[in-house]
């Protein structure tokens, strides 16, 4: 007896798991983990407010894809 303390675990459980701890994820496989992006033209209006009904313009599109969303809103 250490310290006057009896030992909750044996000393080669505790060995034991202090290797496995070193090493944590040896064993598992990784997981793969799919890019998943949301659609280029995603388009969305303003709910509430001063600009209610306002599409709101991605700047990154170019003047094509503004002139298809706007076009599309049209005919909605």
């Amino acid at each position: 007896m250490r310290n006057g303390l009896p030992a909750i675990v044996s000393e080669d459980e505790w060995n034991l798991v202090q290797e496995l701890l070193l090493n944590p994820r040896k064993g598992f496989k990784k997981k793969t983990v799919k890019n998943i992006e949301k659609p280029r033209n995603f388009v969305s209006t303003i709910k509430s407010g001063v600009f209610k009904g306002f599409i709101v313009i991605d700047t990154k599109w170019t003047k094509e894809e503004v002139a298809e969303v706007l076009s599309k809103g049209e005919h909605q």
